[in-house]
């Protein structure tokens, strides 16, 4: 679809296509309590969110592929076309970032991963190389104590392109009091997805989970992204934005894992 959509513009006009659809080891969706979540390229979003595993296991990332377009969208379009497309406003970047996801590709040099965090480079810019396609997405297993969350916002309808992608991630230590590992990873607010280091670092130094700055935090992440103006919303309107679910994401994900609760 995305091919097609870039051929109607005249941004691309390729002399030959070739349909990877029908081979189906590209399509493939696996799930290992070891090794965690297998995505293949040619796996439909919506093949994604009903899939068992990722219903259990996965809500934040259920969540978002389910907010993906429409159902004629989800039911078309697939993972490896979303990723390629490196589309800074897609969904899937940023919940697989904060996950923990690894992109693996091949090409005429042989295979080789690359963390999803750095996978969007610009504006319909991946890091995929000449002649390298995506064969499958990995995200590791859930681990206890962990926690995630997604949201996206949209100024008017919800299958408009949204003014802020948020996903977050945290890990508790055994007395559920200190979070020990934590992304922050927000997108569609300019030219890539951003990981937002500084401000992880803020949770993971806080003396205990009672402890963390959430307005700090929010404010330390806003720092970390650029923001470009555009039909979603001014650059002040949407660095703003941002910051307020950032805050907002990162308790209601530390609360969630202060429970127990092994969800991603």
């Amino acid at each position: 679809m995305v091919v097609v959509t870039l051929m109607k513009e005249r941004i691309l006009s390729p002399k030959k296509l070739i349909d990877i659809s029908k081979i189906p080891e590209l399509g493939k969706i696996s799930y290992d309590e070891k090794d965690g979540l297998t995505l293949g390229a040619t796996a439909t979003h919506r093949q994604i969110e009903e899939f068992p595993a990722v219903v259990k296991h996965y809500p934040s990332l259920r969540e978002a592929f389910h907010t993906i377009g429409n159902m004629r969208i989800r039911s078309a379009g697939t993972l490896g076309g979303n990723l390629a497309y490196a589309e800074p406003q897609c969904n899937p970047p940023a919940i697989l970032a904060a996950l923990g996801g690894m992109v693996h590709v091949l090409g005429p040099n042989g295979p080789r991963a690359i963390a999803a965090e750095d996978f969007v480079k610009d504006i319909y810019e991946s890091a995929l190389e000449p002649g390298e396609i995506i064969t499958h997405v990995t995200v590791p297993a859930p681990r206890p104590r962990s926690s995630s969350g997604f949201c996206k916002f949209t100024a008017r309808s919800e299958t408009d392109k949204p003014t802020a992608i948020v996903a977050v991630y945290v890990e508790l230590d055994s007395s559920l009091k200190k979070v020990v590992e934590c992304r922050i990873v927000v997108g569609a607010v300019g030219p890539k997805t951003y990981r937002c280091f500084a401000a992880e670092e803020l949770v993971k130094n806080a003396e205990g989970q009672g402890r963390i700055d959430y307005a700090a935090v929010a404010r330390k992440s806003t720092e970390e992204f650029e923001v470009i103006e555009d039909a979603s919303g001014p650059a002040w309107y949407k660095k703003q934005t941002t910051g307020v679910f950032v805050r907002d994401l990162l308790m209601k994900t530390v609360e969630k894992g202060m429970m127990g609760e092994r969800a991603r």
